[in-house]
């Protein structure tokens, strides 16, 4: 009984290496690993075409964006200095000019 579980242990230790070897240290020249040079001329014309139609679309977004925030601050701040008027409080100018 013994015996039978030496060889299948022996042929079992065989296969592995059988199978492991190759993949563990491969062939020289087996295998190239290094990546492939980037080619610049892959991409079509309709692509760059594209691309510069979204840069251009994120630059209308970003100065859309910016318009728009001024716009909204703008209104903060008259509604803050309204409300300041209306709770008695000394303008802006004027409080400033304590801190001084």
């Amino acid at each position: 009984m013994r015996r039978r579980y030496a060889i299948i242990g022996l042929l079992f230790t065989v296969a592995v290496a059988i199978f492991a070897v190759p993949i563990i240290v491969p062939a020289p020249g087996g295998r190239d690993v290094s990546p492939p040079p980037r080619q610049e001329s892959r991409y079509s014309a309709a692509a760059k075409e594209e691309h510069a139609e979204k840069l251009d679309t994120i630059k209308r977004d970003m100065e859309t964006t910016g318009m728009l925030c001024r716009i909204e601050c703008s209104s903060d701040m008259r509604k803050l200095a309204a409300a300041a008027s209306k709770s008695g409080s000394a303008p802006l100018s004027e409080a400033r000019k304590k801190r001084s």
